[in-house]
């Protein structure tokens, strides 16, 4: 396999895993009723993945979803 078709290959599958986290991340989700859609679980996971303080997301999210039921 010549270098760019094994390059496209991983990020096909590394493209698969990470919809796959996603979606066990969003079952999980709307089993727990938090009303985080998609993008939002998305923008956690990103969050946690360059080292944000787990924490810290959790103070954001709570703060963003007292204020929305305000």
């Amino acid at each position: 396999m010549i270098p760019a078709q094994q390059h496209h290959q991983q990020q096909s599958t590394k493209n698969t895993a990470e919809q796959e986290t996603i979606s066990v991340i969003q079952e999980m989700s709307d089993r727990l009723e938090t009303g985080l859609n998609e993008e939002a679980l998305k923008a956690i996971v990103d969050l946690l993945k360059a080292g944000t303080h787990p924490d810290a997301v959790v103070a954001v999210v709570t703060s963003l979803a007292q204020k929305h039921t305000r």
